[in-house]
């Protein structure tokens, strides 16, 4: 019988056909995933805020966030002691004066 038809058809234009996009109308230019998904149509820590704008990519699930995707004790935690919470800190595994 031959291979099945697939439908070539990509209306987002973000190079994954149709049939197989998980996230149709991707807004032009944004870089997707294999299943046709931008960051900010994925949700990776299930929290509710889109992975474009979650400060806090790593959400226990079920946790209440704020609106930058941060739980109550994320928003307090400094895991790298150098007074600069984990949300905002570009180096959040650095400490702020490591032993030498």
């Amino acid at each position: 019988m031959g291979c099945p038809l697939i439908n070539a058809e990509d209306e987002d234009s973000d190079s994954v056909y149709d049939d197989f996009d998980q996230c149709p109308n991707t807004g032009f230019g944004l870089d997707v995933n294999a299943n046709g998904c931008a960051q900010n149509q994925l949700d990776d820590d299930q929290d509710g805020v889109t992975n474009d704008i979650d400060q806090c990519q790593l959400t226990e699930f079920g946790e209440a966030v704020d609106t930058s995707g941060c739980s109550q004790t994320q928003q307090t935690t400094d895991t790298d002691g150098d007074g600069v919470y984990d949300p905002v800190d570009l180096c959040s595994l650095q400490m702020k004066n490591p032993p030498m």
